[in-house]
């Protein structure tokens, strides 16, 4: 199967999630008060850039959520992240595991805000020969789905190690490919 089918079928099992069906045919509590948003884009930009020299940078995450359904809180259609600070980062420790507090913001389909959730997760970044795959896992610990688990899966394009770190100024940006998001599985 190819990346595209698969993650065809990962958002088709999450939109079964996200209405509440479970595998055995019963609703759990989770997915009745949980939420599952099935697309979303997230940027990464590294100041003064990622090259084979570790070197402080200045990160900045943002991260948009679409097409998001929740039972409990039904007026939610989307979602924002931002995180920054700042790390000593090289092309070598790109693949890392950290653990980090964040905050959503929830949006009506006609933008205004519906309400916040606080998250911590760990955070695993994996390298692969095409994709890096970046994993939170962890649980909502305040505002809304407060007491949910959070999981969300972050494709990236792999960094090319010749064309991006070995010359100035390096990796500034990356973008990813795909980003499915659960809160309450």
């Amino acid at each position: 199967m190819n990346r595209r089918m698969w993650i065809t079928l990962g958002s088709a099992t999450l939109l079964a999630a996200a209405l509440g069906a479970a595998p055995s045919g019963t609703a759990s509590a989770a997915n009745l008060t949980g939420i599952t948003c099935l697309t979303g884009a997230q940027v990464v930009t590294y100041s003064p850039g990622v090259t084979v020299t570790p070197t402080l940078q200045t990160i900045t995450v943002h991260t948009d959520y679409q097409t998001c359904l929740s039972l409990s809180q039904p007026t939610i259609a989307s979602g924002t992240m931002d995180i920054s600070g700042q790390a000593v980062q090289s092309c070598g420790t790109l693949a890392r595991t950290d653990t980090i507090a964040f905050s959503l913001v929830w949006r009506s389909g006609n933008g205004s805000i519906v309400g916040t959730s606080v998250v911590t997760a760990d955070r695993t970044v994996t390298d692969a020969a095409e994709t890096d795959l970046v994993t939170y896992t962890g649980s909502v610990t305040a505002g809304l789905f407060a007491g949910q688990p959070f999981v969300e899966q972050i494709t990236y394009l792999a960094v090319d190690p010749l064309l991006q770190c070995l010359t100035a100024p390096g990796i500034q940006q990356r973008q990813s490919l795909a980003n499915v998001t659960q809160i309450g599985i």
